[in-house]
């Protein structure tokens, strides 16, 4: 008995038009054994619909940059707008033949920020001795049982570093931890700043406040300390912020508006 292979271009041919993810498909006959090669389609990944909606200011600003990708631009450069202002529509036809699409785009623009901040001049600390010792726990609910490195002396002063791990079964969370526990020697330290040194942490801290409260590619163009004095043995500052960041979110387009 013999069997008729089909030809490489027919298996072929039958391959490209019956799968329509492949752009080309490679037939090799080696002995009785088809080799097949398959380049996939590259096809660009379907956007998820957005509903109409325009983009408006999150807070009062000056329009910097405007960058528009879907939309019609209401405001401009230079623009002072408040808290709900529409910077970019998403009505992009006439007035009496709306067309509504999600508009999409970045506004940069100038805000303002003012922030306070105290710092002791002279303060009390924990400074490490270098001795310590550790701790192992085991956890049931509420329970806390020491197993490990409970004996030794007990320091005066301490400082406490505590990792605790729970247990998994089936992908269940059980009621048992464990915990070790670093117990470091502390004594206790004065930690003195001069006026200037306590102005420059008082800065630091300050900024890290302000860029604590906007999004990360958010940047600060400008800052000045518009308050400063000693009072009680601290340094009292208010800094003044302008900061460069995105305005725009979106809010959605109700039929009717």
């Amino acid at each position: 008995m013999q069997f008729a292979l089909k030809s490489t271009e027919s298996i072929q041919k039958t391959l490209t038009d019956r799968m329509n993810n492949i752009t080309w498909v490679g037939v090799e006959l080696k002995g009785t054994t088809y080799h097949l090669t398959v380049v996939e389609k590259n096809e660009p990944e379907k956007e998820e619909y957005v509903s109409p909606r325009h983009l408006v200011a999150k807070k009062k600003a000056v329009i910097q940059r405007l960058v528009v990708d879907e939309g019609l631009a209401i405001v401009k450069l230079n623009d002072y707008v408040k808290k709900g202002d529409i910077l970019v529509s998403g009505n992009i036809g006439a007035e009496d033949k709306p067309q509504l699409v999600a508009a999409k785009g970045v506004v940069l623009a100038e805000t303002w920020y003012t922030t306070e901040a105290e710092l002791p001049l002279k303060s009390e600390i924990d400074v490490l001795t270098g001795e310590n010792k550790t701790m192992y726990r085991i956890g049931w609910k509420d329970t806390s049982i020491p197993i490990w490195g409970f004996w030794g002396k007990d320091y005066q002063r301490e400082t406490v570093e505590k990792n605790t791990s729970s247990f998994h079964f089936l992908g269940m969370e059980l009621p048992i931890t464990f915990t070790k526990q670093v117990i470091h020697e502390s004594e206790l330290g004065i930690k003195t700043y001069t006026k200037k040194e306590a102005k420059d942490v008082l800065f630091k801290l300050a900024r890290e406040d302000v860029l604590s409260k906007v999004s990360d590619d958010a940047t600060i163009k400008k800052e000045k300390i518009l308050h400063e004095r000693v009072e009680n043995g601290k340094v009292k500052v208010t800094i003044y912020y302008q900061v460069i960041e995105d305005i725009a979110i979106a809010q959605p387009i109700v039929q009717g508006d």
